[in-house]
């Protein structure tokens, strides 16, 4: 946990500074998350839609006419229905939340500008590390040692923006498999990679420019 809020702290405070760029805004951004799972493992596993949510800081760091940096550092929700031991979905499979310190690194690409209204393109890679979890089977019971500290993978999305308004709708598709393969409470599973799959819909507000 110490090393997290190190390294948020550095975040925050490099925001300036990696890109002498012009111009450059932060912004804070809320939203809700739709999760699912992949994986080689998923046909093993439960495919079931999970809400969450996600708040954050972004940066938008100019590099030209065209494009620009937008480094973020979020607190994001994750989960599934809890897995059940034989990794099956049953009626009696609860809610598993995953909490995570996510940092997209994205490039954005303006697309089309019609007046105000600007439509941009966004790609980039996400690095998370995790919390904490927790399993409602057992209420607060952190199930942390099931599963691995960092996950990584790529984000595709697009976002609108009018004045300081942005809303914003991305895909992110991990990489790194969120088990270790092994399932609290049970004997060690042969599962490996099974991998996040978030849908995230936000509204941010610039309200700083360098």
């Amino acid at each position: 946990m110490k090393n997290i809020l190190i390294l948020t702290l550095f975040f925050f405070l490099a925001i300036p500074g990696i890109i002498l760029a012009d111009p450059s805004e932060i912004g804070l951004k809320a939203g809700f998350t739709g999760n699912t799972i992949g994986g080689t493992n998923v046909s093993v596993i439960n495919q079931f839609s999970m809400a969450g949510y996600s708040l954050g800081v972004f940066g938008d760091l100019g590099l030209s006419d065209f494009l620009a940096f937008q480094p973020e550092a979020c607190f994001t929700v994750k989960g599934d229905y809890g897995l059940s031991p034989n990794f099956a979905y049953t009626p009696d499979n609860v809610d598993e939340f995953r909490y995570y310190l996510e940092f997209p690194m994205l490039l954005k690409a303006k697309i089309l500008t019609v007046g105000e209204l600007k439509l941009n393109g966004l790609v980039g890679p996400y690095f998370a590390f995790l919390i904490q979890t927790q399993n409602f089977l057992t209420p607060y019971l952190d199930n942390s040692p099931s599963f691995n500290k960092f996950d990584t993978g790529v984000v595709f999305g697009a976002s609108v923006e009018l004045d300081n308004f942005v809303l914003d709708g991305r895909w992110e598709g991990g990489l790194t498999s969120f088990y270790n393969g092994v399932f609290a409470g049970t004997a060690a599973q042969n599962v490996h990679n099974v991998t996040n799959e978030t849908f995230i819909i936000s509204l941010g507000y610039k309200f700083f420019q360098l």
